[in-house]
């Protein structure tokens, strides 16, 4: 569940200065991820993310508009447009990161999630990607019927965005269901399907000094890599606080 988006600029050593970038806080699975664009955001296309469990705050009391987060022995240096702005993202980020701080504790008293927990809910997820399915196509209907062209393209742009997210949840569960089969293989052995997505050819590959490697269409980022060897064990976990799926990031 994202508790506060908007846009910052963030330091990159790459271009040494800084980057306009649109953030999205997400409360549940404790990341601040970031996109180049709001448009991107709304498309699924993320360029990274910091994780704030254990995270730290820093405020620069000569700068009011600038603030850094340390993670895993790496700095993030971030700036808003004003001293209240920054406050404001301060105030949330430093709310998410003692929730997680706290996390432990509290899962402690509560039972560990089942598979049978994690089935319900991609199930639950399929349900209503069905009604989303079944209102869209209403919609595409109305839209050959409307003779009032300028409410005819509001609905074509609301159609468009619609197809959009109706892919991206298509695509969430299906990652779900292949961690799912990772984790818990059928028969206790994991076969890793063969083809092209094995295999990424140099074409594919995008590269620039100072950062890592791209493959076309999914932007990885170092801060988040070491969380991917771990979704096989927790995607169980974390479907269960929120019914957002992301993947994807970079520097």
């Amino acid at each position: 569940m994202a508790v506060m988006e908007g846009s910052l600029s963030k330091w990159t050593n790459v271009m040494k200065g800084w980057q306009y970038r649109w953030f999205v806080l997400d409360d549940n699975s404790g990341l601040l991820s970031y996109y180049t664009s709001k448009e991107k955001m709304m498309r699924g296309v993320r360029r990274g993310c910091v994780r704030l469990k254990g995270a730290v705050i820093g405020i620069d009391d000569e700068d009011d508009s600038t603030f850094t987060v340390t993670v895993d022995h790496k700095t993030f240096h971030f700036q808003a447009r004003d001293a209240e702005e920054r406050q404001k993202w301060v105030h949330a980020l430093e709310e998410t990161i003692i929730r997680h701080g706290s996390r432990t504790r509290w899962d402690s008293h509560h039972p560990s999630p089942t598979i049978k927990d994690f089935d319900n809910k991609v199930s639950e997820a399929d349900a209503y990607l069905q009604l989303m399915i079944e209102q869209t196509k209403k919609l595409e209907e109305r839209i050959t019927t409307m003779t009032d062209q300028d409410e005819k393209a509001k609905c074509q742009l609301i159609l468009e965005h619609a197809n959009v997210m109706l892919d991206n949840i298509k695509h969430s569960i299906v990652l779900l269901q292949i961690a799912k089969n990772t984790a818990h293989p059928v028969n206790g052995i994991y076969h890793q399907r063969p083809g092209p997505s094995n295999n990424v050819s140099s074409q594919e590959i995008v590269s620039a000094p100072g950062e890592a490697v791209v493959q076309q269409g999914i932007e990885l980022g170092s801060e988040c890599l070491e969380n991917a060897r771990r979704l096989s064990r927790t995607i169980g976990e974390s479907i269960l606080h929120s019914t957002e799926c992301c993947v994807h990031v970079s520097d």
